[in-house]
């Protein structure tokens, strides 16, 4: 699984990169899938974070998916699962921007909408009214 490579890459430069990233992915991959889902978020983060230190070529994916779309992705469900709603939404829509071709990107924050707007406005109620869940 390549990338497409920028223009200041020689090879071997975005293959350690693309390999660091994709290890910090499998990393909250696994997480997820064993039900950790605070260190998922923590590598999802870390991976979009070494995306951005590089500001290199190892930002798509063999698919054409933005490589951080899908890091998005996968960190908006882990909040979700936490209840970091509005963190999640925020992850889904960034999605968007980075992948507006991508169907996944439009579930996610359809998906998640609603949750967020439930959670606002069952925030803003005066004690003693209880949400309706």
């Amino acid at each position: 699984m390549r990338v497409q490579a920028g223009p200041r890459d020689s090879g071997h430069t975005l293959h350690r990169e693309e390999g660091e990233i994709s290890s910090q992915q499998q990393e909250g991959n696994a997480c997820f899938q064993e039900g950790r889902f605070m260190d998922a978020i923590a590598a999802y983060s870390k991976a979009i974070d070494l995306i951005e230190a590089y500001a290199s070529g190892a930002t798509r994916r063999s698919g054409g998916v933005s490589w951080r779309a899908e890091l998005l992705s996968n960190r908006s469900v882990a909040r979700l699962k936490v209840s970091q709603i509005q963190e999640a939404v925020n992850d889904a829509k960034e999605c968007i921007v980075y992948a507006p071709d991508w169907p996944k990107a439009y579930y996610r924050w359809h998906t998640l909408y609603p949750l967020c707007m439930h959670a606002f406005v069952c925030a803003g109620l005066p004690q003693g009214i209880p949400s309706v869940a």
